[in-house]
């Protein structure tokens, strides 16, 4: 039986010569029965070592994170895959080899160190799953993302795979001691969630869960294997809106729920949009408080209230006057678009009403 073994090396390779650049070379040889192909991959050589610093305070605290990663193409961390064709019994045997990393963080509190912790790569090998080969070849740096009351630090980190637009968007937490409190998903680069890591003073919103300071932890995810996460959108710092893209498009997929998954209230809306990720047409009205979703393919807009967050009224588009006539001084505008449209909306906090003006997006 003929085997092919196909070696994909993640590696640096620093030639030096006078006039020419050289990059990792494709390596081919056979012996015996077996083929064997080097497909080297080019590292970006700016975040072999990188170094970022971050100062921010915190109920009177000085703070400065230090951190430091270290692209290590020595240490190998390699993923094999096994795939058999049964027309013709051969067997490819594909290897593929990655570069290490550590990263190193020091945290300090008025000029005092409250940890400084190293930590390996593989932190993230059993969470990635069947990512395995994600987690070989993928690299890049942690970014800090932010601190808790309880000095909690939260960071972001990307596996991708090189010069592509595929790869899943990390979490990750340490505790005031610098120990590992928890890692998780925030999002995917391919049909991605439209949402991001918020911090509150009684939960941490990822876009999959909901983290509460007591240990409850929400789970967001979709319960269908054919059902996506949409979006999530903090309302204000106990209420969530939650939007999936269901099989069923008559399905209540929207939900308001607070942050220990008390639901509030659900409706269907169908104005996300689905290009490479999705993107939910929203906008806040700072003058009253208000966020407004934009609904084409129902024909409405919902309306929900910061301070009253359990409810999404609706306000149709043929309810609407047009806005034509330029006439309203007094109003509050503001523009929302899907795929198609552009639309243009007045509204008036004193009449609770809207006006509305639909223009062609350009390029359609």
């Amino acid at each position: 039986m003929k085997k092919i073994i196909i070696l994909s090396v993640c590696c640096l390779v620093l030639i030096t010569c006078k006039n020419k650049k050289t990059g990792p070379t494709r390596i081919t040889y056979v012996s015996g029965d077996t083929t064997f192909i080097i497909q080297p991959i080019q590292l970006n050589s700016n975040l072999l070592n990188f170094k970022s610093d971050t100062s921010f305070n915190l109920k009177g605290g000085n703070y400065e994170l230090g951190l430091i990663t270290k692209i290590d193409t020595l240490i190998k961390i390699t993923f094999s895959d096994t795939t058999k064709d049964v027309s013709n019994k051969k067997i490819t045997i594909t290897k593929k080899i990655g570069p290490s990393a550590t990263f190193n963080f020091n945290l300090f509190k008025n000029k005092k160190l409250l940890f400084h912790k190293a930590y390996n790569k593989n932190i993230f090998k059993n969470i990635l799953g069947k990512n395995q080969e994600l987690f070989t070849i993928g690299y890049s740096a942690p970014i800090f993302a932010g601190i808790t009351e309880n000095e909690k630090t939260i960071y972001t980190i990307d596996f991708a795979y090189p010069n592509s637009d595929s790869g899943i968007e990390y979490y990750f937490i340490l505790d005031e001691k610098g120990d590992i409190n928890k890692i998780g998903i925030l999002n995917t680069f391919n049909r991605g969630c439209d949402g991001q890591l918020s911090i509150f003073p009684n939960y941490i919103l990822t876009n999959y869960e909901i983290i509460n300071n007591n240990g409850n932890i929400i789970n967001l995810s979709p319960k269908s294997d054919s059902s996506y996460l949409a979006g999530v959108k903090s309302i204000n710092d106990t209420v969530i809106l939650v939007i999936y893209d269901l099989a069923n498009s008559e399905a209540e997929n929207a939900i308001l729920l607070n942050n220990n998954g008390h639901v509030l209230s659900h409706f269907n809306y169908r104005g996300f949009i689905l290009e490479m990720s999705y993107h939910i047409p929203m906008t806040y009205i700072s003058e009253c408080e208000k966020f407004i979703l934009l609904d084409e393919k129902n024909q409405l807009i919902r309306v929900i209230s910061k301070n009253v967050p359990g409810i999404a009224e609706v306000e149709r588009f043929d309810a609407m006057e047009n806005t034509n006539d330029n006439e309203d001084n007094d109003g509050i505008s503001f523009e929302l678009s899907s795929i198609s449209n552009d639309y243009e909306f007045t509204y008036f906090p004193e009449f609770h009403s809207f006006k509305m003006e639909k223009k062609q997006s350009e390029g359609n």
